[in-house]
């Protein structure tokens, strides 16, 4: 199962089914296999802020739909499903929990691409929120066959929460990219992306605390907003 700790700067949640996310989350987990307990955060915000880590971490310099920013780094070939040594690195013994990182969202991208696709705002929200969480658990979508299994895990997760789309494209998303770090501080993508955040919650800030005894490469992934399905 698979905690959300969420901060909608937007109030976009007010007009969606609050359990949603939760039931995604839930999916994602049980569609990966993944029974450990653990948490994610999840912040969701506007193009201009999206667009300022992104240009900070990636190089990038406009808004995407989602960034996600893995703690765990897995090794070649293994998922959250049988990786519990590695897991249990980022257990954290005041939440009872596994924390898996952070999913930075933007609002504008959820209403946009909705209307672009031509589904819910609720679809496009579910189906950006299960495409982080995959990446958290140690998908990515570099190589084509990866590419089709996390595909195959994220129609699977949202049909199991009624989100399906009827008319599917396979298209290819960017790549994932290494964010740059330095010995013995949080990881450099982490600590800039709290930063950059400037109405951080001290919830937030209190559980940053979780990456910085730990050294990792972690990368950044984005669904980009013109490559969907």
């Amino acid at each position: 199962m698979i905690r959300l700790d969420i901060e909608d700067t937007q109030q976009i949640l007010s007009s969606l089914n609050p359990a949603l996310l939760t039931r995604c989350a839930e999916a994602a987990a049980e569609t990966e296999g993944f029974h450990l307990p653990a948490f994610a955060f999840v912040r969701i915000t506007d193009d201009a802020e999206i667009q300022k880590i992104n240009r900070e971490q990636r190089g990038i310099d406009r808004s995407t739909d989602v960034l996600s920013f893995p703690s765990v780094s897995y090794p070649a070939g293994m998922t959250a499903r049988n990786a519990a040594q590695r897991l249990s690195e980022e257990y954290d013994p005041e939440e009872g929990a596994v924390y898996l990182g952070d999913v930075i969202i933007s609002a504008d991208h959820i209403r946009a691409q909705a209307e672009e696709y031509g589904h819910s705002v609720e679809r496009e929200a579910g189906y950006l929120l299960t495409h982080a969480l995959f990446h958290l658990m140690g998908y990515d979508h570099m190589e084509a066959d990866d590419r089709m299994r996390m595909r195959a895990h994220e129609k699977a997760a949202l049909n199991a929460v009624g989100l399906k789309r009827e008319e599917e494209t396979t298209l290819t998303d960017e790549e994932l990219v290494p964010c740059p770090m330095r010995r013995g501080s949080l990881p450099m993508c982490r600590i800039q992306a709290i930063k950059l955040v400037q109405h951080c919650s001290a919830r937030t800030a209190v559980f940053s605390r979780a990456a910085t005894l730990r050294m990792q490469h972690i990368p950044i992934a984005t669904a980009r907003s013109a490559l969907h399905w």
